[in-house]
């Protein structure tokens, strides 16, 4: 039973590690659209710099902007490392699991 459930979530955790959004390739086509936004916008801004509203809205659109970047590389780095401390915990948790069924045994 142990076993079964051990193979279920290591199947699930390697099936999450495939997913897409880890996918390398993934990553670089989302890094090239918002390359690709950030250029036509930096052309709108140069374009319509004179007019006072876009002005205001530069600060609003770098964080946004950043926001994004950060999430093309964050939300990958996040999802390895929580797959990783799972599997750890999977780990612990099924040494654990055979030491207490050793101590059943010796009693």
């Amino acid at each position: 039973m142990n076993q079964d459930l051990r193979n279920e979530f290591d199947t699930e955790l390697d099936d999450l590690s495939k997913d897409s959004v880890l996918n390398p390739a993934y990553k670089k086509r989302r890094l090239v659209f918002w390359a690709i936004r950030t250029l036509i916008a930096a052309t709108l801004y140069i374009l319509f710099w004179k007019v006072k509203w876009v002005r205001w809205s530069l600060p609003v659109y770098v964080a946004m902007n950043l926001i994004g970047l950060l999430s093309i590389f964050g939300w990958s780095f996040f999802l390895n490392k929580k797959i990783n401390s799972t599997r750890q915990r999977l780990e612990d948790l099924e040494t654990l699991l055979e030491e207490d069924d050793d101590d059943v045994e010796e009693e």
